[in-house]
């Protein structure tokens, strides 16, 4: 991609939100679906979290641009993540563990506990963006599937706001 100079943070936090803004929506209507017909709340969660993982993907190229860092071309979020200063993971690590506390042992619908580990969390799908548009590739399996990177997106955002207070996005 471009030098990040040639992009406008704003830009991307307000596409970041439009994005999110989506996810939330779907999984609203996923929830709705979720004692009628299970198959359809399974493919309409499937589809929010490609919002999500989008947007995740692009609240981490925000903090980059606002950083001077050079954006490359690519989905991986722990790749995009590696690039961040560590000042800033600092910031987002510690706004993460703050807001975190709620889900220690807590255990998601399917009986798995969450995992609260930002690290491990950021690491857990390398692709998300890219392998959750193929769901049809590889079904979630009933009581299998988990997401966890929705729980970080916040402290990135969160972030972003810190670094550049200006901001405004649209959620």
């Amino acid at each position: 991609m471009n030098n990040p100079t040639d992009f406008n943070p704003d830009h991307i936090l307000k596409e970041a939100d439009a994005f999110m803004y989506v996810y939330n929506q779907a999984m609203r209507q996923a929830s709705g679906f979720m004692f009628q017909d299970d198959s359809l709340a399974i493919l309409i969660t499937g589809a929010a979290f490609v919002n999500h993982a989008y947007a995740l993907e692009l609240y981490l190229k925000c903090i980059l641009c606002i950083e001077g860092t050079r954006i490359e071309q690519g989905h991986s979020i722990p790749e995009i993540y590696r690039k961040v200063t560590e000042d800033t993971k600092l910031i987002i690590e510690d706004d993460y563990q703050k807001n975190v506390t709620y889900l220690e042992g807590y255990f998601d619908r399917h009986g798995h506990e969450k995992k609260v580990d930002f690290k491990s969390i950021i690491s857990q799908i390398p692709n998300a963006f890219v392998g959750l548009r193929y769901i049809y590739e590889n079904p979630p399996k009933k009581g299998n599937e988990r997401y966890e990177l929705e729980c970080i997106s916040p402290s990135v955002r969160n972030t972003i706001l810190k670094l550049k207070p200006g901001l405004k996005g649209y959620l």
